[in-house]
């Protein structure tokens, strides 16, 4: 549990744990030689790490988990897919969602896809390419995963973002701007 509190993402709470079971393992191994150790520690945790028996118990505890794996998990879990969804989605988009399946290849996704594959790339190994600040106009057709994606790509979250709500196209795109700012910590929302 302490691999996960101490990190900001899955992958580097799973490299954490990893490290930590190799040593814990390496130490119990000298723990229990009935023989003065002549390798270092460092080359018991190397030989520890290349067995199989660990790779298979690292594995199972904390499996590698990829967006895409990620994504098709939660549209198959109504609990998770609830809990992920607050109170962004109603019951009947969540049975939407679960009768659907996600995108099976990349090629297949939609724009609404691509944020939600960001989302969970982003929860695995939150590294991106970000700028100093980010310009977004016809932002009214953004869904609220859109946004955040792009939210994710502005250095300290700065942004400039344009839209006329009474030209929405979108469905899922905004409805106001006040309740889109409302989840800022510094947002002026200004009529043009």
């Amino acid at each position: 549990m302490s691999a996960r509190e101490a990190t900001r993402s899955y992958q580097a709470g799973r490299s954490r744990f990893r490290a930590k079971l190799a040593e814990l393992l390496a130490a119990r191994a000298i723990e229990q030689s009935r023989r003065p150790v002549v390798v270092s520690i460092t080359d018991i945790v190397t030989t520890v790490r290349k067995s199989r028996d660990y790779q298979r118990l690292a594995s199972k505890v904390w499996p590698h988990v990829t967006p895409e794996r990620l994504v098709r998990a939660l549209y198959r879990n109504r609990r998770r897919l609830k809990e992920a969804a607050a109170d962004l989605v109603s019951d009947e988009e969540i049975d939407l969602s679960l009768s659907s399946s996600a995108p099976a290849r990349r090629i297949d996704m939609s724009a609404t896809d691509v944020a939600l594959f960001d989302e969970a790339r982003w929860l695995i190994e939150p590294e991106h390419r970000t700028f100093g600040h980010v310009v977004i106009d016809e932002a009214q057709n953004l869904t609220a995963m859109e946004l955040r994606m792009v939210i994710r790509r502005a250095r300290r979250k700065s942004l400039t973002v344009l839209g006329d709500i009474a030209q929405r196209t979108a469905q899922a795109g905004v409805s106001t701007w006040a309740k889109r700012a409302s989840r800022c910590r510094r947002a002026h929302v200004r009529d043009a």
